[in-house]
């Protein structure tokens, strides 16, 4: 038996298209992953079937959430069940 792969693909201004691995992204409606040593995306559900995704800046290991890089959301964040 196969298990379906959720991917959530992101289609960013700064860096192109963006896939992240949807996890619990249907029960929780929140996921943090990592886009490299220097970079995290918080993609979210913010109510009425809209997602929106963040990209913060990552220094000394520490995430920056007062300085936001690209926030994105509607036609540019689209849930792919594989």
């Amino acid at each position: 038996m196969t298990q379906e792969m959720k991917m959530i693909k992101i289609t960013s201004e700064l860096f192109g298209v963006i896939e992240i691995p949807a996890y619990d992204f249907d029960e929780s409606g929140d996921i943090w992953d990592s886009l490299g040593h220097h970079l995290d995306i918080n993609v979210y559900n913010i109510g009425d079937g809209t997602i929106q995704a963040t990209i913060y800046p990552v220094k000394n290991n520490r995430i920056n959430t007062d300085h936001i890089i690209e926030s994105l959301q509607g036609d540019n964040i689209e849930l792919i069940t594989s």
